[in-house]
């Protein structure tokens, strides 16, 4: 059954409910798709600083929150290690930002039931799941789970960190940092005694907070990166992560750890620290058409620096904003033309209206993601020259930009010198690769540990576990590519140590050094007794209608050998693959005979940085070997006439498979 939507916003969280309560404001109804039952509420709290507040008031809910969460005006941090609190931060300190800043921990549960409950009846539409999206015209067509299929005008994705929208988009999945989170939160059911202050505490690999939400309840978070043996005891496991907290903040005043101690298990959660790499969003889409993703389907980041629901915020009201004024714009008089040409400018208003909305929230995502990645990195130092910078003279910084909501300009020289310090240890090569070899691992993924949605986060986090203690902070092992389809596992640039401490891991199979092979060529169509007028080579149509791959020095795209001429047309129904534009490559330079090409050289550039080894070193599919389009012309190279040596043995040149894609 086909029904028509003029707006669908797919996912009620933060994000898809203040941009459909944003255009309910302006008087334009839209309809929330929610996969679950019910409202979804993924942790306890979170905390709502002073850009986010202008949000909520935006959307007339901003006055009501406030009376349930107390105003917290200041923070302090101390360090584990030293036992000494390390910086105080006023939320109230006089100078340039002065009276600016408001931050409240609010409970996740109230804000979502106070934004649902201020939509419309009908709105939010439960137990609905998109599992396709489809292009029709003007329009696309949703397919859900129970067989629905919805046409709407205006797409947006607010689905989440695996979402479906963002996906189509052609945004990749969200990272795994090799962090987790475990949060909780308790109700005394009486004054706690907690001032209106935030505590963090910061030790050898691990950052810790607690946050008073009111004058009964606290929520409280602890970050870090756990071993192999740490998430398998933990799995599943609430009362294991009690004790680990514990374990881990045994400095820590009396009064703290029976905040802990008082947390019933159920208010105990786990999950894995995601984020999406901020060069996604740099050439990536935010838009397309009248499609377009916000929330967490645009930014995952961590929690470091408190933005993630912010930004969710944020995102609704701009986009409320900008879509509002490429629906209610006033158009001539429009009964004369066709409905087609109707649609059409309609079409091109929303596409204009979500260029717009995709312009203005790019780099403040860039933004938000990269800085909050850093502030973690640099806070949940485990070394010890990490420690020192942090507590020592990083301290005040980092306390003063995690809470002033991101607004205080001033601290963007500081994000700039940690973006030099992350440069300088990871990607200088003389660092990065010294004694390290790469290596392709196998893994029996029978093994992974629930907490982890993908054996991807697995894997990352198996790495994070193999460096040794006394190892530096330029020396961590490097994750190059993972492996889902032929085999599982990855591949990884690893130091000796490294690499005989993987194979102590649970779940590990077997591993190999990768190696440079020397190419080689051999004369094909013999060695397979092809013959043109009997036999497989014209029963099988010359290939028509496979789909051959070819792992090699990559591809020149404009050969003759690669033509279209006598291809079907459009590309394979069951095609699943995609294309990589990149250096002198692009997507357009792919057809019905090239239907893809996608480059992997991460492994190349780590184990031989300098430029005295011959490995193919371009960014992109481009073949800057000619080995590799030789190799998938010979294999699958159209007819072209007229080939020759310099005029000698001219003829018509052909792959094995001429036909196939």
């Amino acid at each position: 059954m086909e029904t028509g939507e003029d707006i669908v916003i797919v996912g009620a969280g933060i994000a898809g409910l203040t941009i459909s309560l944003g255009l309910h404001r302006l008087g334009i109804r839209s309809l929330v798709l929610e996969s679950s039952e019910s409202l979804r509420i993924t942790g306890f709290a979170l905390s709502i600083w002073t850009n986010a507040w202008r949000a909520l008031d935006a959307v007339g809910l901003g006055d009501s929150l406030r009376q349930h969460h107390q105003r917290l005006y200041g923070n302090v941090t101390s360090s584990t290690i030293s036992g000494h609190q390390t910086s105080e931060t006023s939320f109230e300190a006089k100078g340039k930002c002065a009276g600016k800043h408001e931050i409240r921990c609010v409970q996740r549960k109230l804000l979502l039931e106070s934004l649902a409950k201020e939509l419309p009846s009908g709105t939010i539409r439960y137990s609905s799941k998109v599992v396709s999206i489809e292009e029709s015209g003007f329009y696309k067509l949703l397919h859900l789970a129970d067989g629905t299929i919805l046409k709407t005008k205006v797409l947006i994705g607010c689905d989440g960190v695996n979402s479906v929208v963002s996906k189509w988009l052609g945004l990749k999945k969200a990272a795994f940092t090799g962090r987790c989170a475990i949060r909780g939160c308790v109700d005394f059911k009486q004054r706690h005694g907690f001032g209106p202050k935030s505590v963090q505490f910061h030790g050898k690999g691990f950052r810790s907070g607690f946050i008073p939400c009111d004058d009964q309840i606290m929520y409280w978070f602890f970050t870090w990166t756990p071993s192999s043996k740490e998430n398998e005891e933990i799995e599943d496991n609430p009362a294991e992560m009690k004790r680990l907290v514990l374990n881990k903040l045994e400095k820590v005043p009396d009064e703290i750890r029976a905040i802990i101690e008082d947390t019933k298990l159920e208010g105990i959660i786990l999950s894995p620290l995601r984020y999406r790499h901020p060069w996604e969003l740099l050439w990536g889409n935010i838009s397309k058409g009248n499609v377009c993703v916000a929330g967490d389907a645009l930014h995952p980041m961590t929690p470091d620096i408190g933005q993630g629901g912010c930004a969710a915020l944020e995102d609704g009201v701009v986009l409320a904003r900008c879509l509002a004024n490429a629906l209610l714009k006033e158009q001539p008089n429009g009964k004369t033309k066709e409905k087609a040409e109707r649609e059409r400018e309609e079409y091109k208003r929303i596409e204009m209206g979500l260029k717009n909305y995709a312009k203005e929230r790019r780099w403040r995502s860039i933004d938000l993601i990269t800085t909050a990645y850093m502030v973690g990195f640099i806070q949940q130092g485990d070394d010890s020259v990490m420690n020192f910078i942090r507590d020592k003279i990083l301290s005040p910084y980092l306390g003063g930009y995690r809470n002033m909501g991101l607004d205080d300009r001033v601290f963007i020289p500081y994000l700039f010198c940690l973006v030099w310090v992350f440069f300088f240890f990871f990607f200088n090569p003389k660092l990065s690769s010294a004694q390290r070899v790469t290596y392709i691992v196998h893994m029996d993924n029978s093994f992974t540990p629930k907490p982890f949605i993908t054996q991807q986060e697995w894997y990352f986090s198996v790495v994070n576990s193999l460096k040794p203690a006394n190892q530096t902070l330029s020396d961590n092992p490097m994750v190059l590519y993972t492996y889902d389809t032929a085999l599982h596992g990855f591949s990884v640039l690893l130091s000796p140590e490294e690499f005989k401490a993987l194979k102590n891991i649970s779940g590990f199979i077997l591993a190999y050094s990768d190696k440079i092979v020397t190419v080689d060529t051999t004369h094909s169509q013999e060695f397979l007794s092809l013959t043109p007028s009997i036999g497989l080579w014209p029963a099988s149509s010359y290939g028509e209608d496979v789909i051959i791959g070819v792992i090699d020095s990559s591809v020149w795209p404009e050969s003759e050998s690669f033509k279209v001429d006598g291809m079907a047309a459009g590309v394979p129904g069951r095609w699943k693959g995609r294309s990589e534009g990149g250096e002198n490559f692009n997507f357009s330079m792919c057809n019905s005979k090239l239907i893809g090409a996608i480059y992997f050289n991460k492994d190349a550039l780590a184990s031989h940085p300098s430029t005295d080894v011959h490995v193919p070193l371009m960014n992109s599919a481009r073949d800057d070997l000619g080995h590799g389009t030789q190799t998938s012309s010979i294999v699958a190279g159209s007819f072209v006439s007229g080939a020759s040596f310099f005029g000698y043995a001219n003829g018509t040149a052909k792959g094995v498979a001429p036909r196939a894609n």
